[in-house]
């Protein structure tokens, strides 16, 4: 009876370490295979409706149950909105800046939301995959606001920023801090892989997508373009890129915005005019940015050194240089230095 007992209890114990050994195989699996399961939609999800703020309007999500495998990230670490924080990680963004002096409904206004709504499309167009963000400062009652939430609304890869009601990285509040700074926020952003800063009086070309791509192909994490003979700054505040997939990069941005934050020039509301580049400058060019870039430039190649030429020669006709204004509707027709063009009879580089 005896042995019988034992020979019991010894299957009783393999069973058991058996089922653990199984149950260990299956978390084990778990972890190693979710991105090929996320990728052929296997993963168990739920719709979940998130309303944008202030819009009469919400965005639906397919949330996974077993979302914390592949992306653990609080809100309270993002710097955008919930929209945005569902997408989850390994983000490509545009960030833009929008804020409104006051609540009149003037040509300029109209001007800026023709621009908002032209680099909607102009995303989807040239950056396909990649998301918009927009921070803004906008009261609920400004004629712009309604503007706003149908491009929102009717466009799931924008998303909008309430600088007054922030998740927390690096403000919860940012609407006292240089309104120009807060499209930079993503830099900090966990979920955030590649960010690229811009102006909403400009439009995507070809050309531009162009140097995106040979930085992309490089080992660079950080990208800056100067293409006009005005360009002649280290770092334009709307024309350029961040890498920040390693933790290398991270770290280098969070000592940046330890230090960029408590400068008094970064704390002017929405006065200050140029102070975003200076303080691009100051605390990412000069402490690791020129070491760590790759700068594609036109005309000042032989300032700022190793710079790149251009990928893809100048067109011929209105806003043919990256950056232009559309209303402007200028044309460059000075030569590039030669010492600037990818090739020698590239007159227009």
């Amino acid at each position: 009876k005896s042995h019988l007992i034992s020979v019991v209890g010894f299957f009783e114990k393999s069973s058991m370490n058996i089922k653990i050994f199984i149950g260990f195989g299956i978390l084990i699996l778990l972890f190693n295979n979710v991105n090929f399961f996320k990728r052929n939609g296997m993963l168990m999800q739920r719709k979940v409706y998130v309303p944008i703020e202030k819009c009469n309007c919400s965005r639906a999500y397919y949330d996974s149950y077993f979302k914390w495998l592949s992306d653990d990230t609080l809100y309270a670490e993002t710097t955008c909105s919930e929209t945005a924080w569902r997408r989850g990680s390994k983000q490509k963004v545009m960030s833009y800046t929008y804020y409104a002096n006051s609540l009149t409904n003037d040509e300029a206004t109209h001007a800026y939301i023709k621009g908002i709504a032209a680099n909607v499309q102009s995303i989807k167009k040239f950056f396909p995959g990649w998301a918009m963000r927009l921070y803004y400062d906008v009261h609920s009652t400004h004629p712009l606001y309604k503007d706003m939430c149908r491009l929102v609304c009717q466009n799931n890869h924008v998303d909008l920023c309430n600088v007054r009601n922030l998740p927390g990285v690096p403000l919860k509040n940012a609407s006292s801090l240089f309104g120009m700074l807060w499209r930079f926020f993503p830099t900090l952003d966990p979920q955030v892989d590649i960010i690229g800063s811009r102006d909403l009086d400009s439009v995507f070309t070809e050309r531009e997508v162009a140097a995106v791509q040979e930085w992309m192909n490089s080992d660079k994490i950080l990208h800056a373009m100067r293409d006009h003979p005005q360009h002649k700054t280290e770092i334009l505040g709307g024309l350029w890129e961040a890498n920040v997939v390693s933790q290398k990069a991270r770290n280098l941005w969070k000592k940046s915005w330890d230090d960029l934050i408590v400068d008094t020039s970064a704390w002017t509301g929405k006065s200050g005019r140029g102070n975003d580049q200076r303080l691009l400058t100051r605390y990412i060019w000069n402490i690791w940015g020129h070491k760590n870039a790759l700068h594609h430039d036109s005309y000042f190649c032989q300032v700022y050194s190793n710079s790149t030429p251009w990928p893809v020669q100048r067109k011929k006709g209105v806003n043919n240089f990256v950056g232009a204004v559309v209303k402007s509707n200028l044309t460059i027709w000075q030569e590039c230095p030669q010492k600037c063009r990818k090739h020698s009879e590239w007159k227009l580089c």
